[in-house]
């Protein structure tokens, strides 16, 4: 009799599994990549998933087999891969080797995951220079300002531009420096990719002091490789193995999605079969 029962409860499941079409992955559940487009998947209830063939630009699977204790209980093909809330549009994906970002017109610490202090750069046309910074050209006029305490090459003459100073766009590739003594540095035709200066000139109490021509920007400590320019209309994005939220600039929690060759899926999802 119990041989009988348990037969009929096996068979109940058999059939269970026969009829059932798709596979949930709640919030929770952990990836491993065991080759390419072969992973598994751990449910917190302890089931394994795992899938053969999958590509990811399409969601579609090749095989799927759904493990219990060890044990095959279920298995299928030609299936497909779906978050339930995937985001629109696709996380950016941030190269390894960043450290810093810009986005929304702030400069990000991809190491720290925090804001750079605004005071320690200037954001020009989303290319950040490092405070302090200097700007060196060839002077027209004498008078008096904040040089640089650095002998001065011949024949230039060079402006300080220490932490604190704030930028405002005039126009294209015409700038104002506001430092924090209450002078303004103001350039033009600016060329960001090189840091090359057409026209200099320095105002203090709204009084041109000096002007000079064929000059340069320079951050003291511009990093390498450059930032990363994030497009505006992202909202997350991927980095160090790790989903981020760039609005609030927090990790979000891995419990919510499973990161497949560096493309998450959000959590809940649900793996469907023809």
């Amino acid at each position: 009799m119990t041989l009988l029962l348990l037969s009929f409860a096996f068979l109940s499941i058999s059939l269970l599994c026969a009829e059932e079409k798709t596979i949930d992955l709640p919030k929770g559940t952990k990836i491993e990549k065991l080759g390419t487009g072969n992973f598994r998947f751990v449910l917190p209830n302890g089931q394994k998933v795992e899938i053969k063939g999958y590509d990811s630009r399409t969601g579609i699977i090749g095989d799927c087999g759904l493990y219990d204790q060890g044990k095959l209980i279920m298995k299928r093909n030609q299936g497909n891969l779906r978050g339930i809330a995937d985001p629109d549009p696709p996380p950016v994906k941030i190269p390894r080797n960043q450290t810093y970002a810009v986005f929304g017109g702030e400069l990000l610490d991809l190491k720290t995951l925090s804001k750079v202090p605004k005071s320690d750069y200037l954001m020009i046309d989303d290319d950040p220079t490092w405070l302090p910074a200097t700007v060196q050209f060839k002077p027209e006029a004498t008078g008096k300002t904040e040089l640089s305490p650095q002998p001065d090459p011949p024949g230039m003459k060079t402006v300080k531009l220490p932490k604190g100073t704030k930028a405002e766009k005039v126009g294209q590739g015409h700038f104002k420096f506001l430092l924090p003594n209450g002078q303004t540095v103001e350039i033009k035709n600016y060329n960001s990719s090189t840091g090359i200066i057409g026209d200099t000139g320095v105002y203090d109490q709204g009084k041109l002091i000096m002007k000079g021509r064929q000059g340069n920007l320079r951050g003291i400590s511009d990093p390498d490789p450059p930032p990363v320019i994030i497009p505006q209309n992202k909202t997350y994005a991927v980095f160090g193995g790790e989903l981020l939220n760039l609005k609030t600039f927090s990790k979000v929690p891995k419990s919510d999605y499973v990161l497949i060759d560096d493309d998450p899926t959000w959590l809940p999802a649900t793996i469907k079969f023809n």
